[in-house]
């Protein structure tokens, strides 16, 4: 901040949910809000997501929850989703590199001033919509649009697991409508039950799940969500 403040252009990294969140981030970290508006000129966040394996891609139709997911977003647009079906060129995963999904807010009069307001988080955001900010789920399904990626791997990366979406469990089958909302193993992205510090399938040490209630990442081992106080140790 200091630096920033004097003239130098200063890139750093920060862990928020999204671009607006990063304001209330350096906020929680005891930087004057004054000097957050003062200091910053903007903010990019960004989630990396699996891109199909072009040597093996064909179209296919999603599970009815993740075209909910992407019309939801989107609109009803027409559009051919398309998934790899896996090759050895890409390892028989399907994808092949990976591409990222971004959200940017440059920080304008109007978004300091709310900011220095204390407006909440949700009106900053809003204001940021309207002045033009394309929000990071958005950019996603765009690259699903062009057949980039896929629905699903965008729902295991950008969305939170709390959302009314969410992610059906393995053992749900193919009844989409009951979704419970477990640990998606990063490395797979099997459904796995909470408390697991290794996915059964893959091995992937699983770094934690999100909050039911808020969304938030929270550790597996952990009793209560520090953001909005859910209980994390019980039973779904």
């Amino acid at each position: 901040i200091q630096a920033a403040l004097t003239g130098h252009l200063v890139l750093s990294s920060i862990h928020a949910n999204d671009a607006v969140g990063v304001l209330f981030r350096l906020a929680d970290l005891r930087i004057e809000p004054y000097l957050i508006a003062s200091a910053l000129i903007g903010v990019v966040s960004q989630r990396m997501l699996r891109m199909i394996c072009p040597h093996c891609r064909e179209v296919e139709k999603p599970p009815e929850h993740e075209q909910r997911a992407y019309y939801d977003e989107m609109g009803p647009d027409e559009i051919t989703f398309y998934h790899g079906t896996g090759c050895n060129l890409c390892g028989n995963t399907g994808y092949l590199k990976r591409i990222g999904a971004f959200e940017i807010l440059p920080l304008n009069d109007e978004i300091r001033r709310l900011f220095l307001a204390n407006a909440p988080l949700g009106d900053i955001k809003a204001q940021a919509l309207a002045e033009g900010m394309v929000t990071m789920r958005r950019d996603a399904m765009q690259k699903v649009k062009e057949g980039i990626t896929t629905t699903y791997e965008v729902m295991r990366n950008v969305f939170s697991i709390g959302n009314v979406q969410g992610i059906p469990c393995a053992d749900d089958g193919d009844n989409t409508d009951q979704v419970r909302y477990d640990m998606v193993c990063r490395g797979c992205g099997s459904s796995v039950a909470r408390g697991l510090e290794t996915c059964p399938k893959c091995s992937e040490p699983l770094m934690g799940f999100c909050c039911s209630r808020c969304g938030r990442d929270v550790a597996y081992d952990w009793k209560l969500c520090p953001q909005c106080g859910e209980r994390l140790d019980e039973d779904e």
